[in-house]
């Protein structure tokens, strides 16, 4: 009999190769359209396994994105508030 674990989700922080590595797995995020966070499970396709930003860890990444760089702009030239 095939023993497997049961996962729910990855869960990850923003590090680059955190998203090469779920890439590899067909987790796309590129918002707002093109988002698929969920793989199927290796050992039993009709299961599927989440994908899951860790929150917390999202947020220090921004605080310390807002501290090195102070004032963001978008793609147009206008400040991100």
């Amino acid at each position: 009999m095939l023993m497997f674990t049961e996962i729910a989700s990855v869960t990850c922080d923003g590090p680059s190769y955190n998203f090469t590595m779920i890439g590899g797995f067909g987790i796309k995020v590129d918002p707002p359209h093109n988002i698929l966070s969920s793989f199927p499970h290796p050992a039993d396709p009709t299961m599927n396994i989440n994908f899951v930003l860790d929150a917390c860890h999202m947020l220090k990444l921004v605080r310390n994105c807002f501290s090195s760089y102070g004032i963001l702009k978008d793609e147009t030239g206008a400040n991100i508030d």
